[in-house]
């Protein structure tokens, strides 16, 4: 299945300055059922990241490739190897991407029954999507699932790796730089009661 890409620069950032109160919604566990995406996805995502770069990976190799986070012990799988870790990693985490759109197109995860509520906020409150999913997930969720209250979404950034070789970044940001005055109030929704 193909997805589009986000260009998040083409988005344009909501309009605080008439004094908006901004209202953010965590994606996974908040508005979309579950807490993440399931570990399996990321195994299955770098198996193809490994057969399409043509690679023959022992089990010790694997093991360092394995981890999800791009870190030294990923970097020395890579090295062991002889590739890119930063090219490399891409290539995974649009694996994992790809699979975790499938995966909700085929209803492995959905939205909270109480999800329709949303629509009572927006005339008091500029809403927004955020999320440490993949830019293309929370595309995705926002377009399947015509979330279209939320002003703006953002995801992810593991694209950073390569400037700083440390952990996957994740960002919170508006997609087209900061607001250019601050809300009057905000308010963060990370969890549901459990």
């Amino acid at each position: 299945m193909a997805h589009r890409q986000v260009d998040a620069a083409a988005t344009p950032a909501p309009d605080m300055t008439d004094g908006d109160q901004l209202l953010l919604f965590d994606m996974d566990g908040v508005i979309l059922e579950g807490h993440g995406t399931d570990p399996a996805v990321h195994d299955d995502a770098l198996d193809e990241a490994i057969a399409e770069a043509g690679l023959s990976v022992d089990d010790d190799t694997r093991s360092l490739l394995a981890g999800y986070e791009y870190d030294t012990e990923f970097v020395r799988g890579c090295e062991r190897l002889g590739i890119d870790p930063v090219a490399f990693y891409r290539r995974r985490e649009r694996h994992s991407a790809s699979h975790t759109i499938d995966r909700l197109a085929a209803g492995d995860r959905t939205l909270y029954p109480d999800s329709d509520a949303l629509d009572g906020f927006t005339d008091d409150y500029t809403l927004g999507l955020i999320s440490n999913n993949y830019d293309a997930v929370v595309e995705f969720v926002v377009d399947h699932y015509d979330l279209d209250g939320f002003a703006y979404a953002a995801a992810a950034n593991p694209v950073s790796v390569a400037s700083i070789g440390a952990n996957r970044i994740r960002t919170i940001c508006w997609p087209a730089g900061r607001p250019s005055a601050a809300p009057t109030a905000s308010m963060l929704a990370t969890a549901r009661p459990m």
